[in-house]
C-alpha cells in the first residue's frame, strides 16, 4: 500500500514538473531550402510555440509563462490562443519579421479533476 501511495506521489510530482512549459521553434529559411513561405514579401522563418499547463478544475497551477520563452509561472491562466500568439508574434518581430503569415492554432485539454492544456500554434515570419 506504501509503495503504490509512493508511486502516485512521484507520479503527481513529475507531472507537475514537466507540465508548466512554453517553448518556440524557428525553421530559419535556409532549413527550408529557401523556398518562399509566402507569395508576397521576404520569407524569413517558420515558427512554432507551444504552450501547456496544469489546471485544477478551472485553476491554474503551473503553465508556461508567454512573457518569455522557456518559462513558467505558477497561478496564471497563460495556456490561451492570445497568450501564446503573443509570445509567436514577439518571437517573429525579434527575428525581424513585419508580419506573420498563415497563422493557425490548436487547443487541447485533456484530464477530469486535474486537467492538463496545451496550445500548439504556427506562423511564417516574413518582412
Amino acid at each position: 500500500m506504501k509503495i503504490k501511495l509512493l508511486l502516485a506521489l512521484c507520479a503527481t510530482v513529475c507531472a507537475v514538473i514537466f507540465s508548466g512549459c512554453s517553448s518556440v521553434s524557428v525553421a530559419q529559411k535556409t532549413d527550408l531550402n529557401n523556398q518562399a513561405l509566402v507569395p508576397a514579401g521576404t520569407s524569413i522563418a517558420h515558427l512554432n510555440a507551444q504552450n501547456s499547463g496544469f489546471y485544477l478544475f478551472s485553476l491554474p497551477l503551473i503553465t508556461g509563462g508567454t512573457d518569455e520563452e522557456g518559462t513558467t509561472v505558477f497561478g496564471q491562466d497563460t495556456v490561451s490562443v492570445s497568450k501564446t500568439g503573443n509570445l509567436l508574434t514577439k518571437t517573429s518581430q525579434n527575428l525581424g519579421a513585419t508580419k506573420s503569415m498563415d497563422m493557425a492554432s490548436q487547443y487541447s485539454c485533456m484530464g477530469f479533476i486535474f486537467y492538463v492544456r496545451n496550445v500548439n500554434m504556427s506562423a511564417n515570419a516574413v518582412k
